[in-house]
């Protein structure tokens, strides 16, 4: 029903444009992009600042958008979805958005309760649509591709959440052998099941997650990787009573008198690593609690709000005293840290234009408006009529452009390119569902986006993909085969630790990687085995990655 009222409202627009310019002026053909997302804050913010940069530069720029002979500006409609405090509401201001405004690209999205709702009224209005925040990987198909109409949804940023994951734990694992190593922990083979290694201590990790549906998986993951599997990598879960998995959740505008009790348990449970699952508003609260309550315990995961440069001043519990400080979070980038040759000239001009401001992830809204440019110029997909002053666009043309692995673009963060959709025959095992026959792609399209044996699992055939299923045209993630040529890899993401005010890229890193006791595989490559099926061998390092910090307070309050 929703389909046929935009068809009406569409014909019903064009119909009543009468007259070019009813001030005597010619319109300027324009492409228009609608960015959707939580304005009030951060994620929003950075979101609409990525795009204005973009439109500013491209509008500025002689050539525009060329398409034939005609040249388009960007023109931005921004929509504040308010999807993080009524995400259940977000659905009708996008409808009307749709209808109102008629966009071309609508770029953004944040929290998964909100777009599992409105992204089917954007695929029925037949717009392009980049995700530019949520990572749950079921929103690119919860019904599978056969329903045509994802084939205008691409992942824009980050990679899905079992990337995410994967990333989280090779960054734990760091942590991990790093305490390892300054508290002289031992593991020793000893032949005897279940786990084959003896450890004379082993590190101690609290897992602290958002209530919400993209952390889900995520919370799942992390008990039985770090649960299951941690007693043979020298790792065990931090519990009490009330927390016997040694999990702790928080909604994500929790209090900060909730926060500083839940960590207390954590402190009380004796945890040396707190595994942080956080995207909103929550993460701010924790970071100061942090602080007040002197958790002598690493933080590294995910935490959005921690990317922000503000978030060191937002944790200042007492005078002087930043509880921001030694937290690691994964990131899209890190001061100082060159990724690819345009990561530099991005930061450089998103601090000029913004008064010195590091961006959040959200902000990748600039590549993605500058990616669907270079889609439109290479197709010349946009034709203007001058008599309704309309733009038509040729998704058609695009989508199969974004598709072809040949166009994929090195943008600030990495290669972007889009997994393949499934040849609709092959099927395969995914590692977080043992033993199910899940749709796969098949040798010829893993050939095409990894070198042999980055995607082999053991006892199982290349044919098997090494992601979840139905999730054509979702980030391509893994490491690059030459760390300093971007064009031999895909996406990685990064990690940076909080130091005395300072954000330091920590991760990827090499150096820490080894095999415990008797296993044949290093430990990042057996850890992301295990998530998501990609043999990832941590031997890669961007230009301004350094070792983290463990500090001696930490290891003083860890002596026995």
């Amino acid at each position: 029903m929703k389909k046929i009222v935009f068809l009406i409202i569409a014909s019903l627009l064009v119909l009543g444009v009468v007259l070019p310019g009813c001030d005597g002026a010619a319109a300027v053909p324009t492409i228009k992009f609608a960015i959707l997302g939580p304005m009030d804050q951060i994620q929003g913010t950075h979101m609409m600042m990525g795009a204005e940069m973009a439109a500013d530069e491209i509008n500025d720029s002689t050539g525009k958008i060329t398409s034939g002979t005609t040249e388009f500006e960007v023109e931005l409609v921004e929509v504040d979805t308010d999807e993080i405090d009524a995400p259940s509401g977000a659905a009708d201001i996008v409808y009307d958005a749709l209808v109102s405004d008629d966009p071309h690209v609508c770029i953004g999205g944040f929290r998964t309760e909100a777009v599992s709702t409105y992204i089917d009224d954007i695929m029925d209005a037949e717009k392009l649509y980049f995700i530019a925040g949520a990572a749950t990987y079921s929103l690119l198909s919860p019904v599978g591709y056969e329903d045509p109409g994802y084939k205008y949804v691409f992942r824009g940023t980050p990679f899905n959440d079992v990337f995410l994951v994967n990333n989280c734990y090779l960054m734990f694992a760091m942590v991990g052998k790093g305490i390892q190593d300054a508290m002289g922990y031992t593991g020793t083979p000893t032949g005897t099941p279940p786990y084959y290694v003896s450890w004379s201590n082993k590190v101690k990790v609290a897992l602290l997650a958002e209530s919400l549906t993209w952390a889900e998986s995520m919370r799942a993951s992390a008990k039985k990787i770090i649960g299951g599997y941690g007693p043979f990598f020298g790792w065990e879960m931090a519990t009490d009573t009330a927390h016997p998995d040694g999990e702790w959740l928080v909604t994500d505008t929790e209090s900060y008198v909730n926060v500083q009790t839940k960590l207390n348990e954590i402190k009380d449970a004796g945890a040396q690593v707190i595994f942080s699952i956080l995207s909103g508003p929550v993460g701010l609260t924790f970071g100061k609690a942090m602080g007040a309550v002197g958790v002598p315990a690493i933080v590294v995961g995910i935490n959005v709000e921690a990317q922000d440069p503000g978030f060191w001043l937002g944790t200042e519990w007492e005078t002087g005293k930043f509880g921001a400080n030694y937290q690691i979070t994964m990131a899209t980038w890190a001061p100082n840290v060159t990724q690819t040759p345009s990561t530099a000239a991005f930061l450089a001009a998103f601090a000029t234009k913004y008064g010195g401001l590091f961006p959040v992830y959200t902000a990748s809204s600039y590549d993605m408006i500058y990616t669907i440019k270079k889609a439109i110029e290479a197709t010349n997909a946009a034709t203007w009529d001058a008599v309704t002053e309309t733009t038509t666009l040729d998704y058609d043309a695009v989508i199969a452009w974004l598709e072809n692995l040949d166009n994929a673009q090195v943008i600030s963060t990495g290669r972007a390119g889009y997994y393949p959709v499934w040849d609709g025959s092959t099927t395969g095992k995914w590692s977080s569902a043992p033993g199910a026959t899940l749709p796969a792609l098949n040798a010829t399209q893993l050939a095409d986006l990894y070198a042999p044996g980055m995607y082999a699992i053991p006892g199982v055939g290349s044919y098997n993909f090494t992601m979840p299923p139905y999730t054509g045209h979702d980030l391509i993630y893994g490491p690059r085969t030459d760390p300093n040529d971007p064009e031999t890899g895909w996406m990685t993401g990064l990690a940076f630790q909080w130091v005395n005010g300072v954000q330091k890229g920590v991760w990827p890193k090499d150096g820490y990687d080894v095999k415990i006791g008797g296993a044949q595989l290093p430990l990042s490559t057996t850890i992301s085995r295990a998530v998501s099926g990609l043999s990832w061998s941590n031997n890669l390092t961007y230009p301004g990655i350094i070792d983290f910090v463990i500090p001696q307070e930490y290891i003083d309050e860890w002596t026995p």
